[in-house]
């Protein structure tokens, strides 16, 4: 699908002196909407429109297609009337124009996201509005025929977003704390699938856990990277994710594969609503929560294991001292020949021995260790 993204980028500002170019996280607030776009599967041509030489300039700088907005389009414009402008003047076609807004840095969806949502709801026209329902536009995707000829869209769809709207100098002090956490999360994400990789590819090509069409649990995804790793490794194996954290849930739902099933709720020996907490040392990670820490605490659903559909032939499991609970549920590992478990790192409760001996119990001997605490027990 071809794409035209317009990015309308002003100099001047009321309320934040010259804010579309004010420094976030080492470049220029409104490259992180070119870098937005840039993630994008479809075929994507992006163009800046300013009146600004300093707008101009950077772009150069970024590698970036700058179109001088006429005298007539700046001020108080509405922004409709700058992309009809560019579109008008334009000789190409495409099949969707985006309007993206350059003080909305830290956007909830991708903007694959937001067209395939359009895309599968039949819009001629999609925005965004934030989490009351207001017009945040920070994303706005229109139908380049109904655009270009002045029609008024039949459907308009709408998609919550909650990023800031950069007008004071707090919301670029939020943004940049918003943007620390995003980095952090890419960052931890890249090292941490990396030595997923490491250990599954051990897993089938060292140690011969290769059942064809296997049933794969992820027991404790959190932001996906063994979920990624394993799709990478078992290309034809069915995937399930157990994640009931909600700031994991956000990242692990990025990852789209047809062979991928989210599943938002922990497991447990029983059901219920349980109260998990976050170790004060593991703020930024959220691979710390547990149901025995007492810190930071939030209520989640869990389920019992054995009343799951599946009987998985490969288990990994990081779930910060609820593996002995889980490993309780004899019915679900009926199948299963190979289980990654990681042992509680601080094991103030005494349940490694315990998860040991269940894993005794189910049949399963230990094989090695294919990481600092990562265990692989087979059977």
């Amino acid at each position: 699908m071809k794409v035209l993204v317009i990015i309308p980028t002003k100099l001047d500002s009321t309320r934040l002196e010259k804010k579309n170019i004010r420094d976030l996280g080492g470049i220029p607030m409104f490259i992180h909407s070119v870098d937005y776009a840039k993630q994008s599967k479809h075929q994507v041509s992006i163009l800046v429109s300013s009146d600004s030489s300093e707008v101009k300039s950077i772009c150069e700088q970024y590698g970036v297609y700058f179109d001088e907005r006429s005298k007539e389009l700046c001020g108080d414009t509405e922004v409709v009337d700058v992309y009809l402008d560019v579109v008008n003047r334009i000789s190409h076609d495409y099949d969707l124009v985006v309007g993206l807004q350059p003080d909305n840095p830290n956007r909830s969806h991708s903007l694959d996201e937001c067209i395939d949502y359009m895309i599968e709801n039949k819009y001629d026209d999609l925005i965004t509005v934030n989490p009351n329902y207001k017009r945040s536009v920070s994303v706005r995707i229109f139908k380049y025929e109904y655009l270009k000829s002045g029609q008024v869209s039949k459907r308009l769809g709408c998609i919550k977003d909650d990023a800031v709207d950069v007008h004071y100098e707090s919301d670029l002090e939020l943004v940049k704390e918003e943007l620390k956490k995003m980095l952090y999360t890419k960052h931890m994400k890249y090292i941490l699938k990396n030595g997923a990789l490491k250990q599954i590819g051990e897993l089938k090509q060292k140690y011969g856990v290769n059942p064809p069409n296997p049933i794969i649990a992820d027991i404790g995804a959190n932001i996906g990277y063994f979920s990624e790793s394993f799709l990478e490794i078992y290309p034809k194996c069915e995937l399930h994710a157990y994640e009931p954290q909600p700031d994991n849930l956000n990242e692990l739902r990025k990852l789209e594969d047809s062979r991928f099933t989210i599943h938002e709720y922990g497991l447990f020996d029983s059901d219920g609503e349980f109260e998990i907490g976050m170790r004060s040392d593991g703020k930024l990670n959220n691979g710390t929560y547990s149901i025995f820490n007492k810190e930071n605490l939030s209520s989640v659903p869990f389920k019992n294991a054995n009343n799951e559909t599946i009987r998985p032939h490969i288990v990994k499991m990081d779930v910060e001292g609820a593996e002995a609970n889980i490993l309780e549920c004899e019915d679900f590992f009926s199948e299963t020949q190979a289980i990654l478990i990681e042992l509680v790192y601080k094991d103030d409760f005494g349940m490694n021995k315990k998860t040991e001996d269940n894993l005794k119990k189910l049949g399963f001997k230990y094989n090695c260790h294919l990481g600092k605490n990562d265990q692989l027990w087979l059977r």
